[in-house]
C-alpha cells in the first residue's frame, strides 16, 4: 500500500506545475501559418483536470485510512483540484455563450 502512496504523492508533485504549464505555452511565438487544435487542447486539459481529481481523491482516501498523516498536504490537492475544476466549468460556458451566440447572428 505504500507504494500507491508513494506513486500518489508523486503524481501530486509532477501535476504541482500543471496550472502554469498551459499557460507558459508561447502562442505569440507560433507560426501564424499553424493551427492549433482547439479540440486537442481542450481534451488535454480536461484529462489533467481529472488526474488532479484522482490524485486528490486518492489522498483523501489514504488520510481517512490512516496511511498518511499530513492533513495539511490532502487539503491542498482538494483544494487545487477544486480550483482547476471551476476553471474547466467556466472555460465550458463560455464556449457554449460564444456558440450560441454565434448561433444567433443572422447570415
Amino acid at each position: 500500500m505504500n507504494s500507491n502512496i508513494s506513486a500518489l504523492m508523486s503524481s501530486q508533485i509532477s501535476l504541482s506545475g500543471m496550472e502554469t504549464g498551459i499557460a507558459e505555452r508561447n502562442w505569440a511565438n507560433q507560426d501564424l501559418g499553424e493551427k492549433i487544435d482547439f479540440g486537442a487542447l481542450f481534451k488535454s486539459v480536461i484529462d489533467q483536470v481529472n488526474s488532479q481529481q484522482q490524485t486528490a481523491s486518492g489522498l483523501q482516501q489514504a488520510y481517512q485510512t490512516g496511511e498518511i498523516q499530513d492533513l495539511s498536504h490532502v487539503m491542498l490537492s482538494a483544494q487545487k483540484s477544486s480550483v482547476l475544476f471551476n476553471g474547466l466549468v467556466e472555460v465550458r460556458n463560455r464556449a457554449v455563450e460564444a456558440y450560441q451566440e454565434v448561433m444567433r447572428m443572422g447570415l
